[in-house]
């Protein structure tokens, strides 16, 4: 497993797998200099495509809590990157006060990268869904969601990971738009694990995933691995699945979490 620091957020790349996986939409990055970081592909002639939004948008805002998460693409100059597997990521200034917020929060072991944050992870689904994704995390998970639409028009559930991320789901007009599910995942950190657990295991959404040895079937199997795994995210109140997509959950005191042990905030790795 190879883990890559990007601020608090790590990716995970699992080698020499059958498949290459990737996201359906886009990863938000963040780095002190846009001028910067684009110099750094131009020197390893590394691919990206350059978008300069219009002039009354194009201010990086002075504050993280100011920032558009949802039409970040369209308010904020970027750089877009697509790596080996086709996944896309967008890679924004980061706003004024970014790095202070997220010095205050936690700090990864090892070698800084060039980049200083992960504020986002867009993924695209069928229409109709939003409502129900944001019952979803609302209720098992107890994280604030906000459904809405983009300028762009788009319907999108933002579920709020704390001061300084965002998972954003958005609506694609057509179904077929979108890639069958390949088995990537995210990881995440919260705060009351146990009451998630309980929630999550008494509607049978705890999941094994038999890649790894970690289980999940009893409150015991989890202690023991500090963490569970789900798959299915389902409307609670039809209990229809919305879509795929595999989530290892950890506690805050978790011994790789790289919040501060006094941080009230969520993660998304």
């Amino acid at each position: 497993m190879v883990h890559a620091n990007i601020g608090l957020s790590q990716f995970h790349i699992l080698p020499n797998q059958p498949v290459s996986q990737r996201l359906d939409g886009e990863i938000g990055l963040f780095y002190p200099s846009l001028d910067e970081f684009e110099a750094h592909l131009v020197s390893r002639a590394y691919p990206y495509v350059s978008t300069l939004c219009s002039s009354r948008h194009r201010a990086v805002p002075s504050t993280i809590r100011a920032w558009d998460f949802a039409n970040a693409t369209s308010k904020y100059d970027h750089l877009q990157v697509t790596c080996p597997n086709g996944n896309t990521f967008q890679c924004f200034q980061s706003p004024l006060d970014y790095c202070d917020v997220v010095g205050a929060i936690g700090a990864q072991p090892g070698q800084r990268a060039l980049g200083v944050g992960m504020p986002y992870i867009k993924i695209l689904v069928r229409p109709g869904v939003a409502a129900g994704i944001a019952r979803f995390y609302e209720t098992f998970l107890g994280a604030a969601c906000v459904v809405t639409s983009t300028d762009a028009h788009a319907v999108v559930c933002v579920v709020d990971c704390g001061a300084t991320q965002r998972l954003v789901f958005e609506q694609v007009q057509d179904e077929a738009q979108l890639r069958p599910y390949d088995g990537h995942h995210i990881c995440i950190y919260i705060a009351e694990f146990e009451a998630a657990y309980s929630r999550l295991h008494g509607r049978h959404l705890t999941w094994n995933n038999p890649l790894f040895e970690d289980r999940c079937d009893t409150w015991q199997n989890t202690q023991t691995h500090q963490q569970f795994r789900i798959r299915s995210i389902v409307d609670p109140e039809s209990c229809t699945v919305l879509l795929e997509l595999e989530h290892e959950i950890r506690p805050v005191d978790h011994s790789r979490c790289p919040l501060f042990a006094n941080s009230n905030h969520h993660l998304v790795d």
